[in-house]
């Protein structure tokens, strides 16, 4: 994924992911928006974000019951992230919601900030 930091406070990110039903993949699209509070190394996140899932190939057919088409998700966190590049890293609790309710889960994230 691509994460576009605006005037070190804003966030946008957009990324593409894979699940895994045992052996059996949908793929799709994240994308969120954050803010970020305090730094400029060290900061805590807030945002929200939206999971648009295509299904199966190009088919568009969803293979998990439990799972829609489109998973609103929050964001609280805390992202690490260099001043003039280097690698940087993070860890979130993401709630969303799905066609169960309310779930969650924790995300770790790395990758190189230029």
């Amino acid at each position: 994924g691509v994460d576009l930091l605006l005037q070190s406070r804003y966030s946008l990110q957009l990324s593409f992911f894979l699940l895994d039903y045992h052996k059996i993949f949908d793929w799709g699209i994240s994308t969120q928006a954050s803010y970020l509070f305090f730094g400029p190394r060290f900061f805590a996140e807030a945002g929200l974000g939206l999971n648009t899932i295509f299904g199966n190939g190009f088919t568009g057919i969803i293979r998990s019951g439990r799972t829609g088409r489109f998973q609103p998700f929050g964001i609280v966190g805390f992202r690490y992230q260099p001043i003039f590049g280097g690698v940087c890293f993070g860890i979130s609790y993401t709630p969303y919601f799905d066609e169960i309710g309310l779930q969650d889960h924790i995300s770790f994230s790395e990758g190189f900030a230029f």
